[in-house]
């Protein structure tokens, strides 16, 4: 996956030995088939919170563009290569926790040949865990999972099959909605960047036996001007990271949020 060089390295009796690694990552994130490299499940495992079982072994020659004052000696080179460590690298415990937020603008509901469908844009607030904060990426397609609620979502399980009392619908593209990245304005979250992704009259499929809800979700929205809906489940995204050819594709990622529908607050 990468071709990496560490400072020279001090060892003292201590139960710590820390090492400043530099290199350059020489794997892409897909092929051309658009299969995941061994470099994009090491990424979704770490951002899942999953160790990595990982080989580092020895290199004949200095990784390229690496510049060290202290080259080693051409014996040594020689036989590196027959080196081979296996080693454990450890994801973040607990998991990260990548999807900060999520909301959906200005959304919409309509009924279309016995079929309620939604509109309006998905709006996600992403942010990598430490240790990744100052890598750039871009988040292109996103593909939402989530049950909506009358009211704020619960702590249950938001299962499809097995609803919580107050979900009513369920949403889930038929494929990946297209979407744009952009920093987030809040100075606050300076490593956060903000996940737009257009929702044009997707189905909104009505839980079985929840018609009563969704009619009173909907009378809110009628004689009240609007409600608050909560949404719960999971998002897939794909992710392209700068300077890295390819995507990564990160899975069942968590999300929960609330969505205001009707006439605008403000």
């Amino acid at each position: 996956m990468a071709e990496v060089l560490t400072s020279p390295i001090i060892i003292r009796p201590r139960p710590r030995i820390e090492a400043t690694i530099s290199g350059r990552i020489t794997a892409n994130l897909s092929d051309d088939a658009g299969r995941d490299s061994p470099l994009s499940k090491f990424l979704q495992n770490y951002l899942h919170g999953f160790d990595n079982p990982i080989t580092v072994r020895g290199l004949s020659q200095l990784p390229l563009n690496s510049h060290t004052d202290q080259p080693p000696p051409a014996w040594l080179l020689a036989g590196l290569p027959s080196l081979a460590l296996n080693l454990n690298f450890p994801g973040p415990k607990p998991p990260p926790r990548i999807i900060q937020s999520v909301t959906i603008e200005h959304m919409r509901l309509t009924e279309r040949a016995g079929r309620m469908r939604a509109s309006g844009v998905v709006v996600a607030e992403i942010e990598l865990p430490p240790g990744m904060q100052s890598v750039t990426a871009n988040v292109v397609k996103v593909l939402p999972d989530v049950l909506v609620y009358d009211g704020p979502a619960g702590d249950e399980e938001a299962d499809p099959d097995a609803p919580p009392p107050r979900a009513f619908g369920h949403i889930l593209p038929d494929d990946f909605l297209d979407s744009t990245t952009e920093p987030s304005a809040d100075p606050e979250y300076p490593y956060r960047i903000v996940v737009r992704a257009p929702l044009q009259d997707v189905p909104l499929n009505v839980l079985s036996g929840r018609d009563s809800v969704l009619s009173n979700f909907v009378s809110k929205i009628v004689f009240r001007g609007g409600a608050q809906a909560g949404v719960k489940g999971t998002a897939s995204v794909r992710v392209e990271i700068v300077g890295v050819q390819g995507q990564v594709g990160l899975n069942d990622l968590p999300v929960k949020g609330e969505v205001w529908i009707g006439r605008q607050r403000g």
